[in-house]
């Protein structure tokens, strides 16, 4: 789900105000809102708790000095509170795919990608499979949104033994390497993927890629499609039933 999002100053600083007892990760962000870089691990805080970062893997007296002052930018004024991308009223969202995505899907793309001839094999049909969606699955199978992180799994040679731990280069995961992306952000007027969306729809997708283009937006409720008789197959979560640490009551 997306807390919301926060100004970094020209120094690169930035300063604001994040939930507490929940985990939290970060993403860097480029004016067109795409991922830069992720933090790949979650931090969270305790009440009151307040905390500074230089930076993953950096020594504090080998940092560069800032340009404008000692005393950064972001630290001159009170903490930023996390705001809404363009398009939306409230910062806070829950990135759920049958209900963030596929309704782009169904509006602006089905007509040339349904489920009889699809231009280019790509169906991109809401129909339900056995644990997500037509849509989805080839997406992912086609590796069109991007490359998948793989599950974190713990080696005892340290980061070049793991390589879901090793440092990336900025741009490496992301929007920045997602085909679909790219092509509903074609500036080749002759492409009829040209304008095809608007900045709201457009920033919803590169949002779902750089949450790691997952389906769910909360582990709750009934997901495999043995149960879609159930009234709590594939729930549209709430933002504070995704955010809370107790399940939900109809789930229990």
């Amino acid at each position: 789900m997306q807390w919301g999002i926060v100004p970094v100053g020209q120094d690169g600083s930035a300063h604001f105000i994040v939930p507490a007892d929940r985990n939290i990760f970060f993403q860097a962000l480029d004016e067109n809102y795409m991922e830069v870089q992720r933090e790949r691990t979650y931090v969270n805080y305790r009440p009151g708790e307040m905390r500074t970062c230089i930076g993953c893997h950096e020594r504090s007296g080998k940092t560069l000095r800032p340009a404008f002052n000692d005393t950064p930018l972001a630290l001159k004024r009170p903490p930023s509170i996390a705001g809404p991308q363009p398009g939306e009223t409230d910062p806070h969202q829950v990135v759920h795919y049958p209900a963030d995505i596929q309704p782009i899907l169904d509006a602006k793309c089905i007509s040339c990608h349904d489920d009889s001839e699809p231009d280019g094999d790509l169906n991109l049909t809401g129909t339900i499979t056995p644990r997500h969606s037509v849509s989805f699955e080839q997406l992912l199978r086609k590796e069109l949104a991007g490359p998948v992180i793989a599950e974190f799994v713990t080696h005892s040679g340290g980061d070049d033994a793991n390589s879901n731990g090793a440092y990336l280069s900025p741009k490496s995961l992301g929007s920045h390497r997602s085909g679909l992306v790219a092509t509903i952000r074609t500036t080749d007027a002759q492409d009829p993927h040209y304008q095809l969306l608007s900045r709201a729809d457009l920033l919803k997708i590169i949002r779902w890629v750089d949450t790691n283009y997952q389906f769910y937006g909360t582990y709750y409720g009934r997901h495999h499609d043995a149960h879609k008789s159930h009234p709590d197959f594939r729930r549209d979560p709430t933002f504070e039933e995704a955010i809370s640490p107790r399940a939900p009551d109809w789930h229990r």
